[in-house]
């Protein structure tokens, strides 16, 4: 994916529901006086928040844990990969593939020599890069439907829903919960 019309292509071909998440992009590709740096930084970060926000919606839903502790507790977290997918998989009860896990490695290098200032990359591997971005997006949303039971893209009303007969757990519990699937927010102490 080395010219523009194949990048532009990838985007349009994208679900919908993942354009929405990135409405900038568009303008991004598009704008011939925009440097494909900042389409990269803009979809690593769309990326990220994806996959806190999705670590979030499988603590509130699969587990039932109240939202605040839940909110309070992914973002307390720096999410690597390596940790963010060991908190997914524990809290789903699910593995996945390393196909998944690694879609990215070669995309992620090319982000961190921009982001870091080096600018080595090419144009080629900048489009390459977001290229792998996309890929990953859609084999994300299509993962996480499967093994969670929701989209993370798109409209997010109704996605916290209980099950039914199910009900929250209280704050202190939730901790608990959070705390044996591996988080630990700073300023949590046990209830007295």
């Amino acid at each position: 994916m080395q010219n523009y019309k194949q990048v532009q292509k990838a985007y349009e071909a994208l679900d919908e529901r993942i354009r929405a998440e990135m409405p900038s992009m568009n303008i991004l590709l598009t704008n011939d006086e925009i440097e494909w740096d900042v389409a990269v930084a803009y979809v690593f970060s769309i990326i990220e928040y994806s996959r806190r926000y999705t670590l979030y919606m499988v603590l509130v839903r699969t587990r039932n844990v109240d939202a605040a502790a839940a909110w309070d507790a992914v973002q307390s977290e720096e999410l690597k990969d390596l940790q963010f997918w060991e908190f997914l998989e524990n809290a789903i009860e699910k593995s996945f593939s390393k196909d998944i896990k690694n879609m990215l490695r070669d995309a992620k290098k090319v982000r961190n020599k921009i982001m870091h200032g080096h600018y080595s990359a090419s144009v080629a591997e900048r489009r390459e890069a977001i290229g792998a971005a996309f890929a990953f997006l859609q084999q994300f949303g299509a993962v996480i439907q499967k093994h969670a039971g929701f989209y993370p893209f798109g409209r997010k009303q109704g996605k916290l829903s209980v099950g039914k007969g199910s009900k929250r757990h209280d704050v202190g519990t939730s901790r608990l919960i959070l705390k044996g699937l591996g988080f630990s927010p700073p300023g949590w102490k046990p209830s007295a």
